[in-house]
């Protein structure tokens, strides 16, 4: 791309699509599914300080997965919309868990 990110995967009608892998110049990498040129399906988001591994849909975090955030608390459970959403459990960094809806 003309900013100096980096796409290696599959494509369908000038989009991104199957699997493949984004380089952004800030460092953010994303490994996994794509549909109509966004986040869709099991991937990975490395943004360096924070890290998403599970389900999307429509380019957000949707379904299962686990975020763990820059301070070092993490989060396993259900998605949806890009936010927590139903059942999961928060770990917090300072050893605490919760764990519910």
């Amino acid at each position: 791309f003309y900013d100096g990110s980096i796409y290696k995967g599959g494509f369908k009608n000038g989009l991104f699509d199957g699997r493949g892998t984004i380089k952004y110049v800030s460092g953010t990498t994303y490994e996994g599914k794509f549909r109509n040129g966004l986040f869709h399906g099991e991937g990975r988001l490395d943004e360096g300080s924070e890290v998403y591994e599970g389900e999307w849909k429509n380019g957000q975090r949707a379904g299962m997965g686990t975020q763990v955030y820059k301070n070092g608390d993490k989060y396993t459970g259900l998605w949806e919309n890009d936010q927590h959403s139903g059942e999961g459990t928060y770990f917090f960094e300072n050893g605490d868990v919760f764990k519910g809806q």
